[in-house]
């Protein structure tokens, strides 16, 4: 199984798609009544919406994934950190009282010195992502595993792709209002820097999970 086999699969099939929907929406032959391609060019900001938040998800369960169960001390920092985070937070705050707290310490404790096998739930990622894909979220994403990603001049396309999305799922706006604010050329460029930045995150997790690897047989 080659690395982030699950996530770049995902990125070419969306990819594909998107590139079918742009040779629909640029035939001539098709002579679409100016309503018509509003509402056609605003369905872009949904695919590539659903293609930024597909491929993060699928990206840190793959990388969840490859890491596999380690023990605490093999982890990087940042995930081991992250680790009891996700631990501490499975208690619910308005439940949850004093023992169950130290109950949850002393679960900690233990695993942590028997050794014992530990892995990371990548459900909280889906969670996180959920209607909120834009550049802010997915580098918050990112730190949190200290893995470091750009201030890239993809950021203010992020929240306009991610706005119009939940504007148009809320019912904020009409598909005809977010379609005519964009001409294809624009949508073009948009969707260029989107596929540019993904391919950047696929490849800083592919370097992020070789260093794991690395570190984990180094003497």
């Amino acid at each position: 199984m080659r690395l982030l086999e699950n996530t770049t699969d995902i990125f070419e099939i969306r990819k594909k798609d998107i590139k079918l929907y742009f040779e629909v929406l640029k035939n001539p032959e098709l002579n679409f009544t100016t309503h018509e391609s509003s509402i056609l060019r605003s369905t872009v900001t949904l695919l590539l919406y659903n293609i930024i938040e597909a491929v993060v998800v699928k990206l840190f369960e793959d990388y969840y994934s490859a890491i596999g169960q380690r023990e605490y001390s093999q982890l990087p920092e940042a995930l081991q950190e992250l680790w009891l985070d996700f631990r501490l937070r499975k208690n619910d705050p308005h439940s949850a009282n004093h023992q169950t707290y130290v109950n949850t310490s002393k679960d900690i404790i233990r695993l942590i010195s028997n050794n014992q096998l530990i892995s990371l739930p990548s459900r909280k990622v889906r969670a996180i992502m959920s209607g909120n894909a834009d550049h802010k979220s997915i580098q918050s994403l990112f730190d949190k595993h200290g893995i470091r990603v750009s201030n890239s001049p993809i950021m203010p396309v992020l929240k306009g792709i991610k706005d119009d999305r939940n504007d148009l799922g809320h019912g904020s706006k009409t598909f005809e209002e977010v379609g005519r604010e964009k001409t294809i050329q624009v949508l073009e460029n948009e969707k260029n820097a989107v596929m540019t930045f993904l391919q950047e995150l696929i490849a800083t997790i592919a370097c992020e999970i070789i260093n794991i690897e690395d570190e984990a047989i180094a003497p």
